[in-house]
């Protein structure tokens, strides 16, 4: 959220919206990565650390992210 729209309501109103729309669609998660300064915003709307997720990048979108060896 740009800094001149920040606690406007804005962004609950949006995240509202989405996870709305993501139980009338049955979604089983809803999964995100969140930045440290938003994370007491999700935390508030209901969400947590999940453990045991494993994530993987497609190649096409890490080609300019060196990579660790």
């Amino acid at each position: 959220m740009l800094a001149a729209y920040r606690n406007e309501g804005i962004g609950g109103q949006l995240l509202r919206a989405l996870l709305g729309y993501a139980d009338e669609e049955g979604f089983v998660r809803v999964l995100l990565s969140p930045s440290e300064r938003s994370v007491p915003f999700y935390e508030r709307a209901g969400f947590g650390p999940a453990d045991g997720l494993m994530l993987r990048t497609p190649p096409h979108m890490t080609d300019s992210v060196p990579r660790s060896t």
